[in-house]
């Protein structure tokens, strides 16, 4: 940031300021991700997915859930339950989502995101073992 600064505006900026410049707009954007997770928590249908995400050189998660009108997202130091239900609260809607555990439990509605099934399609489609590639290119 402090680079970005200097040569696009040429104005020269000190790591304590970058910091309170995002303590800043961070604190002004509270009230926002709260209506914003508040909507997603209403919607019918919500895309929920978890990538890794480095804070620090430490491994984190980034936690989404994205619905028809909103993303909310959260970074979490786990890949859990425990993070999933920090992000979705007690949001009860259709759940769409790749294969890990524990969006397969969900009790209620779930559908598996058909991008990651052509994706297992295609990986199945290039095996050697012709049943298996059959099945593949026929999905």
């Amino acid at each position: 940031m402090q680079d970005f600064c200097h040569s696009v505006w040429h104005l020269p900026i000190s790591l304590g300021a970058v910091h309170k410049v995002i303590d800043r707009v961070s604190g002004a954007l509270l009230l926002h991700y709260a209506v914003m997770a508040e909507l997603a928590r209403q919607a019918p249908v919500g895309y929920i997915d978890e990538t890794p995400w480095y804070c620090h050189n430490t491994l984190q998660w980034l936690w989404t859930m994205a619905t028809d009108t909103v993303t909310l997202s959260l970074i979490h130091p786990h890949r859990s339950k425990e993070a999933f239900f920090e992000l979705i609260e007690d949001w009860e809607g259709l759940l769409v989502s790749d294969g890990y555990g524990v969006c397969q439990s969900w009790v209620e509605a779930r559908q598996t995101c058909l991008a990651h099934l052509i994706r297992t399609a295609r990986s199945l489609a290039a095996r050697d073992h012709p049943d298996l590639a059959a099945c593949g290119t026929w999905a």
